[in-house]
């Protein structure tokens, strides 16, 4: 786990939805974690790949998969079954 994303993995890990929402400024103030200008400038920021991109393990290893719209600002969590 990425320390930097701990509180997203440990918070996804904890949730008993399949579904979330998240906004940008939820994941900010409420998980206290400062999301680089590239989360809200590069669809790639949010991509499932944790080879290309570390906090992408944090919700892959809580089990999740995202997708974000960056223009409402928010992230799209689901949990991934496979």
């Amino acid at each position: 786990m990425t320390k930097k994303y701990a509180a997203l993995e440990r918070f996804l890990h904890n949730c008993d939805r399949d579904r979330i929402a998240l906004s940008f400024v939820q994941i900010e103030n409420e998980l206290r974690i400062e999301l680089p200008k590239s989360a809200r400038s590069r669809p790639e920021w949010w991509g499932n790949n944790p080879e290309r991109h570390v906090q992408a393990q944090a919700w892959l290893n809580a089990g999740y998969r995202v997708r974000a719209d960056r223009v409402s600002e928010i992230a799209y969590f689901e949990r991934d079954h496979n």
